[in-house]
């Protein structure tokens, strides 16, 4: 394998491995954090911090879908081995998203008195909702450049810079959430808590992007008019995509509040916030072929696109499996656990987006290989579509069906585009067709799924899921079977050594470039 090559592999092997990481303490923190500020705050404020949460997000659209774009261009500039380029890219980034924040920062300013009478907030929390609401904004415009230097470490496929700074972030505002709510728990304390640890995350971000890579550039001098075309045309069909990304995610507490009420925004947002978790930490390994990708095809290397294709639909399948389908077995025992019984009407829609979530991740390299190689025009409108459907569903059956009918409108939707759209084009698109990739990606893990979901049901006569312990020491077995058999039975001889020798190999690399610091 050439040098190159070999580059690659460890860039994505190490990035996935930081990024699963950084989900692991994400999921920790977030197990533990959500019951706590859930039971702190009450349902209506807890229900209220989730919807200012779901209004500000959308204000990412303020950003045009050029944050989506810095991935993509640092890492075509990287692959084209041009310095140059990169620190035109760079401040050109920068200096957009500077105007962009400082527009949306007064747009939040604007908005905030209005907020309790748009929202419709009980009195006692409307001072609050104002408050909140500007704090996120605040943190939203603040973001938008300096949230840059972390993509720009992506796009070099330094992911693990971002990941410890991530990691320490998250402790740090769980540790202060701790302590600030046991003397005084309040929303705009959370708020506040929020858009500190996240400043001071993005500061060290910055310093470490700009030390590592000497190529970046944020100096006016180094904007470059003639590189805006080019990024907004990507960035324009990324738009598109973030815009049914917040669709999905942002919009749907905004509809249960406005035909529901705040107790199932709160009950709804532990379902979907419990899925997003899982979902993030299920999609690692693809996230970190993004930047793969966009070098691939700046190389021109379209064999190497199609191999990524086939085999990391399988991995990607395989490493989502047996936590998806265990929080599915799980879904009942996991919310009266650990939320307690008063948050049982999560269940339900907590299952329909788990199924959901399973569709999107088997989708998920699909998706990407059509985003990062020349394809986001498509992908961009089929996500849209999408969304729409979705919007459509959920107004539709919010009112006979409540939570339940909007996280099933997100299921039938999500079934629509990926299995219906997305995924038919790729396959087109790199000569491969959908039942091969199906038999790639689907067949080698429903032996140890089944296998899986066997050993589960027999422990749990023996360990009823009745504390968070037992369901924790019921998945991780789970896990271990499914790998195992995975190992034995979705994996051929020839890719169990390739994939040894791929790990083997960056272990030593590790050892090897770790050897002259400690001389």
């Amino acid at each position: 394998m050439s040098e190159t090559r070999q580059n690659r592999a460890f860039g994505v092997i190490s990035g996935t491995a930081s990024n699963y990481a950084r989900q692991i303490v994400d999921v920790v923190v977030f197990m533990f954090l959500t019951p706590f500020t859930a039971h702190m705050l009450g349902k209506d404020a807890f229900g209220l911090w989730s919807l200012m949460w779901s209004t500000v997000g959308l204000f990412a659209l303020f950003d045009f879908g050029y944050s989506s774009a810095v991935v993509k261009f640092v890492a075509d500039a990287r692959g084209r081995s041009d310095q140059d380029r990169l620190g035109r890219v760079t401040a050109t980034f920068f200096w957009v998203h500077i105007a962009l924040g400082a527009v949306l920062l007064l747009a939040a300013a604007g908005c905030a008195p209005f907020i309790p009478h748009l929202f419709r907030i009980p009195a006692g929390l409307d001072r609050a909702a104002s408050i909140v609401f500007f704090l996120l904004a605040f943190r939203a415009a603040y973001g938008m450049p300096m949230s840059m230097f972390a993509s720009i470490l992506v796009g070099f496929q330094r992911q693990v810079f971002v990941n410890l700074i991530k990691i320490l972030s998250t402790l740090v505002y769980a540790a202060v959430t701790y302590a600030v709510f046991t003397w005084h728990p309040s929303v705009a304390a959370l708020a506040w808590i929020n858009l500190l640890t996240f400043m001071a995350s993005s500061v060290v971000t910055m310093l470490i992007s700009t030390r590592i890579n000497p190529g970046v550039r944020v100096a006016p001098r180094c904007f470059d008019r003639s590189l805006l075309r080019e990024i907004s045309s990507f960035s324009g069909y990324s738009f598109v995509i973030q815009v049914s990304s917040l669709l999905y995610t942002r919009v749907d507490a905004i509809v249960i509040q406005q035909f529901l009420d705040l107790s199932k925004v709160a009950y709804y947002s532990v379902a979907m916030s419990t899925v997003g978790k899982a979902g993030l930490l299920c999609n690692q390994f693809s996230a970190a072929l993004t930047p793969l990708l966009a070098e691939l095809k700046g190389a021109g290397d379209d064999e190497a696109i199609r191999t990524v294709l086939r085999k990391a639909s399988k991995l990607t399948t395989a490493l989502a499996t047996p936590l998806l389908v265990g929080l599915l077995w799980f879904s009942r025992p996991l919310i009266e656990v650990w939320m307690k019984p008063e948050y049982a009407p999560a269940v339900t829609p907590l299952r329909y987006l788990l199924l959901a979530t399973i569709i999107g991740i088997v989708h998920s390299v699909p998706g990407s290989v059509l985003s990062m190689t020349g394809h986001q025009r498509f992908t961009s409108l089929a996500s849209i579509a999408g969304q729409v459907l979705n919007l459509v569903l959920t107004l539709v059956m919010v009112v006979p069906l409540g939570i339940n009918g909007v996280a099933l409108a997100t299921l039938l939707a999500s079934a629509l585009i990926e299995v219906g759209v997305i995924c038919p084009r790729a396959c087109r698109t790199y000569h491969l067709s959908i039942v091969a990739f199906y038999r790639t990606a689907l067949l080698p893990s429903l032996a140890p799924c089944a296998l899986m979901l066997g050993t589960v049901w027999a422990l749990q006569h023996v360990l009823p899921p009745t504390a968070l312990w037992r369901i924790a020491v019921l998945e991780l077995a789970a896990c271990l079977v499914f790998a195992a058999s995975f190992g034995l039975l979705g994996l051929s001889a020839k890719e169990r050594a390739y994939y040894g020798e791929r790990i083997t190999a960056m272990l030593r690399r590790r050892a090897h470039t770790a050897t002259p610091e400690r001389r």
